[in-house]
């Protein structure tokens, strides 16, 4: 697409038909002249080229209203919907009626049908397909109140077949992700500090860098989380996705980010994350940074969410600090203390959203002259409870989503008794760490009771949100 008589990237072109939306609005709306000109410079923009964009010719509002459907670019507020209410420009408006909400799900569901990735697609497409699967289940459950039983059942329809096909396709592919590059972006999560570093060497001796660990934090939650974060804050997020270990539990996979390597390689500190921290500053003294520019923050059970931030504030005050990590536990402890399933989880996720913690969070990161990448060790999936397996001893890990042998008659005998359970290769893992995964959407606990958990195989879990957080310049 070209832009200004220059040619954008697809990154690019989204800031600026994000940045021109609100101009096309209120020129529409306006009751009175609007006194803009045709340059960015008369309207403060950030992103060169004409002020004006033809969002309403034939060839271009198709597309914006994917972009809306998809996420890809945010609704605005300050016009009423009503306005635009039965039109195509609803979408790009933000309180959307229930109905519009209704069409927006159904439409996505539409857009996923045909374009679902299966064994055959690469991990690009998984990516995609993840990304816009989230913007489906943050609809759902924000509407589930009013939703019908052919739209409930056509989501979980859906639902079902998604998963099947990750599972078949992490079988065949997820053995091989470990060895992708990390650029031009990070594919697994104990890529992600390579990524942060080779981003610092481009970026010359000033530049100071975060990693954001949101623990917990599934793609579905950021979409609910996103409006929140970036709406009237002056900074670009460029949004993606990658892949956590597994099983998606928190020693394994938020432990491989501060290692910066597969699990196989911390086999000692497996069952725990205390070396995270030493894991973090080794990584980068090893690369030429010295003690003092290193530094590593986890927010403690039950601390509250700005005395945390007070702390990462007084990390980013620290003349010499340039490396920064950073665990928000906050997600992770609602997600352990959820009784009514992802409904819950969203509605509680969403209110902590609207208190600010996290967009001030990133107001303080970017003030102090840092980069963000904000990403998750795993995320959650909802699971109807199969049954809870009579493993004693014998199991080191049992969670609700994954349980740990040491043995592997032990899994083979408990995977017997428990029909679709997955006895999970040990690919990238120790040896003798053999994990059995409850079947997609099940779990093991008590059968028929439902819980929101992680440590399987569900898209939900295994992609996580990548998210580089900048100023603009």
């Amino acid at each position: 697409m070209a832009v200004g008589g220059n040619r954008a990237e697809p990154r690019e072109v989204l800031r600026i038909l994000q940045e021109r939306w609100p101009i096309f609005l209120q020129r529409r709306f306006s009751s009175g002249p609007d006194g803009l000109r045709e340059d960015s410079e008369a309207c403060d923009l950030r992103q060169p080229g004409p002020a004006d964009l033809p969002f309403d010719h034939e060839e271009v509002r198709v597309y914006m209203d994917n972009l809306f459907t998809d996420g890809l670019l945010a609704p605005m507020s300050g016009i009423s919907p009503s306005a635009v209410q039965g039109t195509w420009m609803a979408a790009g408006v933000a309180g959307a009626s229930t109905g519009d909400q209704i069409e927006r799900l159904r439409k996505l569901l539409q857009l996923h049908e045909a374009q679902e990735p299966d064994s055959s697609s690469d991990h690009h497409e998984w990516i995609h397909a993840a990304v816009r699967w989230a913007e489906i289940v943050a609809v759902r459950w924000a509407i589930s109140d009013v939703l019908g039983a052919r739209d409930v059942d056509r989501f979980d329809s859906a639902h079902d077949r998604i998963q099947e096909r990750f599972q078949s396709w992490l079988a065949s592919h997820y053995a091989s992700l470990h060895s992708l590059s990390f650029l031009p972006r990070p594919v697994m999560l104990h890529q992600v500090p390579r990524y942060l570093a080779h981003r610092a060497r481009a970026s010359g001796s000033d530049s100071k860098l975060a990693v954001l660990v949101v623990d917990g934090l599934a793609m579905d939650q950021w979409a609910v989380l996103r409006q929140q974060v970036r709406d009237g804050r002056s900074w670009v997020a460029d949004e993606s996705g990658l892949f956590a270990w597994i099983p998606t539990l928190t020693s394994v996979s938020r432990q491989s980010i501060f290692a910066a390597d597969p699990p196989f390689f911390f086999a000692a500190s497996l069952a725990t994350t205390r070396k995270e921290e030493q894991h973090w500053r080794r990584f980068w003294e090893d690369r030429g940074w010295r003690q003092d520019a290193v530094a590593y923050v986890c927010q403690g059970v039950q601390e509250n969410d700005q005395f945390f931030i007070a702390r990462v504030h007084e990390m980013t005050n620290r003349p010499r600090c340039s490396v920064l990590g950073i665990v928000l536990g906050t997600i992770d402890q609602m997600l352990h203390g959820v009784v009514t399933g992802t409904d819950g989880l969203h509605a509680s996720v969403r209110h902590w959203g609207q208190r600010g913690a996290l967009r001030n969070l990133i107001e303080v990161l970017l003030t102090g002259g840092f980069e963000i990448v904000l990403t998750a060790d795993h995320g959650n999936v909802e699971g109807t409870g199969m049954g809870k397996p009579n493993v004693g001893l014998t199991a080191d890990e049992r969670g609700e989503r994954v349980h740990v042998f040491r043995r592997s008659n032990l899994r083979a005998r408990i995977s017997a008794d428990y029909p679709g359970s997955i006895e999970w290769p040990t690919i990238g893992l120790p040896d003798d760490y053999l994990p059995l995964i409850a079947p997609a959407r099940r779990a093991f606990i008590t059968e028929g009771r439902q819980t929101v958990a992680h440590g399987g195989i569900c898209l939900e879990e295994v992609i996580v949100p990548f998210v580089l957080i900048t100023r603009p310049s």
